[in-house]
């Protein structure tokens, strides 16, 4: 199965520790009041978050400038639920039929997908950890390796072939009169037009693997990535009116893939083991309007990335995306047992 071979491509990821000290979670919260003229906190009452968004990645592997394989998932939208409280909010997306057809189920294949991602923020660290898994691919651009291939036929179809996404990110914002819990969460309000700069560290292991059951005439691949990259970026928002504000920035960053290549055949497996350097951009932008009781508002960014396949290969991993999203929210006072459990941490981090 050479397409298999070409088409499997590793990409990241390892899980991560909650990063912050009682004693230094203690002067996050002392210095947080000083600057409440930039910022309001709305944490007085449950953040109840739901995001339409198109977060579900499929990846493109170029052998040669003429050559790529586009592998996709069947899903355009994924929808994610938030739980937003103080300074931790908990999050799960899966692909909802609500906004996904599965009229070309027969044609594409079927997809299954599902987040999980807490998130930590203090004054001025966030720390985000998550695991995501998706199961059923297809190629997306079939003709240049099927000419006998017309609208209509079945795509090329990877029902086995499966994704682990395991990662972490820990950040830290030099300016603390910028408020990411207004932009991200929705915890607080941002009064006055601010920016700041902020550096992210990034701890990643990506796996796929290829299940397709072993013949004399086929192979399959699993590949494993544990990436580790540093960066930063300058975010600003702009207060456009009491209750709109505007949100752009731009970051990029650079590190290295620990990259593990298993080839499976029926009576042997071959593996690779190889060091590459990658390099990470986004830009992105936010629109949203934050009141009391009701927010809303839509988000899009462009994030790419490019790493060579192999040290000793032409052929260069190249993830480009554009993503969308649309979210609204309410806040609903928070139940006795959660204000009381908040209450309990705080106490210990102060």
């Amino acid at each position: 199965m050479a397409r298999i071979r070409k088409v499997t491509c590793p990409v990241l990821i390892l899980i991560s520790v909650l990063v912050a000290t009682n004693q230094y979670a203690c002067g996050q919260e002392v210095e947080s009041s000083s600057y409440s003229n930039y910022f309001r906190p709305m944490n007085q009452n449950m953040v109840i978050k739901v995001d339409l968004n198109n977060q579900i990645d499929g990846f493109k592997v170029s052998a040669n400038d003429d050559l790529s394989y586009k592998i996709k998932p069947n899903a355009r939208w994924a929808t994610r639920i938030s739980l937003n409280y103080h300074f931790l909010s908990l999050s799960y997306s899966y692909i909802s039929p609500l906004f996904n057809s599965n009229k070309d189920d027969d044609l594409k294949g079927k997809t299954k997908y599902f987040n999980l991602s807490p998130r930590f923020q203090f004054n001025k660290i966030i720390q985000e950890i998550g695991y995501s898994r998706t199961k059923g691919y297809y190629l997306d651009n079939p003709k240049p390796f099927d000419p006998s291939w017309t609208e209509g036929d079945p795509y090329p179809q990877f029902p086995e072939l499966v994704t682990h996404h395991y990662y972490g990110r820990t950040s830290y914002k030099w300016n603390p009169n910028f408020s990411t819990k207004a932009f991200l969460d929705q915890t607080e309000k941002q009064l006055r037009t601010t920016g700041s700069f902020i550096g992210t560290f990034s701890y990643e292991l990506y796996q796929n693997d290829d299940r397709t059951k072993l013949t004399e005439t086929n192979s399959s691949q699993k590949a494993s990535n544990i990436e580790l990259m540093a960066g930063g970026g300058y975010y600003q928002t702009f207060v456009l009116h009491r209750d709109f504000s505007l949100t752009c920035g731009a970051g990029a960053a650079g590190g290295v893939i620990h990259q593990k290549l298993y080839t499976r055949y029926i009576d042997v497996k071959y593996k690779t083991i190889q060091n590459l350097p990658i390099l990470r951009g986004e830009v992105l932008g936010a629109l949203g309007y934050n009141s009391p009781k009701f927010f809303a508002g839509t988000r899009v960014q462009f994030t790419g990335e490019t790493y060579n396949q192999s040290k000793n290969s032409g052929g260069v991993i190249n993830q480009n995306h554009f993503y969308v999203s649309f979210y609204l929210g309410f806040r609903l006072k928070a139940p006795k047992p959660v204000r009381k459990l908040n209450d309990e941490i705080e106490h210990i981090l102060n």
